[in-house]
């Protein structure tokens, strides 16, 4: 799975590349195996102007079904990645859901489900 991280008008600071990395795989280890590539993009929406202006972009574009993208802002840059990947997380499930419901293979994976 291949990912791309990028901070757009300000410094990725290790601090801020964790917190994605962290995020991602809380959200995406279900689905791993399905997810071709995703691609971050932070950045500030209104630079000095103020308000709830830092946000997180993410992309991520499936081996077999839909490209996601979801996106938030928040006052807190910390905040805005973990909430894009709670929302990415749950856009994941109903795909997964709309799979199976459509009799396609789920692209949901249990660790457990292959020592059958």
């Amino acid at each position: 799975m291949r990912a791309d991280i990028q901070a757009e008008g300000f410094t990725l600071s290790d601090s801020i590349r964790r917190s994605i990395e962290r995020a991602a795989q809380a959200n995406f280890e279900a689905f791993a195996g399905h997810i071709a590539f995703w691609r971050v993009r932070v950045f500030d929406l209104n630079g000095a102007r103020g308000g709830a202006d830092m946000a997180c972009r993410v992309h991520v574009r499936l081996k077999r079904g839909p490209e996601l993208v979801v996106f938030d802002a928040q006052d807190d840059l910390y905040t805005a990645i973990a909430s894009a990947f709670s929302r990415l997380g749950y856009a994941l499930a109903l795909q997964a859901d709309r799979r199976t419901r459509h009799g396609r293979a789920s692209i949901r994976h249990y660790p457990g489900d292959l020592a059958a």
